[in-house]
């Protein structure tokens, strides 16, 4: 269930860091005494994102399936098969 809300999460923690931060710039600018709340706030917010989306990575990779490049055929089968079809398109002509 936790992670089909991981995503979600994550983004609403990033919009609320960058808002945060925004307001810390604000704030700081008329010199009130918020605005390191506000860079507070932002810097755990923006951690936490970092967090989820660390853990989604991680989780993804072990998901991940390799395929190899090379296909276990045997050309003796294949060609026989070919043949086959061949002969089959003659007798339906």
């Amino acid at each position: 269930m936790f992670k089909k809300v991981k995503l979600p999460a994550a983004i609403a923690l990033l919009v609320q860091s960058v808002t945060f931060f925004v307001l810390f710039l604000i704030l700081w600018s008329k010199k009130k005494s918020l605005a390191s709340t506000f860079l507070a706030v932002s810097a755990m917010g923006g951690a936490a994102c970092g967090c989820l989306i660390w853990q989604m990575r991680k989780e993804i990779a072990e998901t991940a399936v390799e395929f190899d490049d090379e296909f276990d055929v045997d050309e003796a089968e294949i060609k026989a098969d070919l043949d086959r079809l061949d002969e089959e398109e003659v007798l339906d002509n």
